[in-house]
């Protein structure tokens, strides 16, 4: 989890890196040694986007969360969101399920 996107180059528009927390949280990302431009968006238990960050490469400033209740964080390319019309509020899941389902074993 501390790696996450640090040393890579690119990061191609199917590609995305999730991050799993034990606990709803407020939670921080930041950009070090991180040179690809990414979008992170912040997701609750109930697998609902509740905010979406635009990264500074190499920015190791950190974006905390508003919110003390998120248990997922999507990191995809810059704007992945917009260009997909996956706004703030929107159910994100797999084709397993919830991510609750699918990350956590959660029925």
């Amino acid at each position: 989890m501390a790696t996450g996107m640090m040393f890579r180059k690119t990061m191609p528009d199917t590609e995305g890196m999730i991050f799993i927390f034990a606990e709803p949280q407020r939670v921080s990302f930041y950009m070090r040694n991180t040179s690809v431009t990414i979008s992170c968006g912040y997701i609750d238990t109930q697998g609902v986007l509740r905010e979406i960050h635009d990264m500074k490469p190499l920015d190791e400033t950190p974006i905390p969360s508003q919110s003390d209740q998120i248990r997922f964080c999507l990191e995809v390319p810059q704007g992945w969101f917009q260009r997909h019309n996956v706004p703030i509020g929107t159910g994100v899941s797999t084709a397993k399920g919830s991510l609750a389902q699918t990350f956590l074993n959660a029925r």
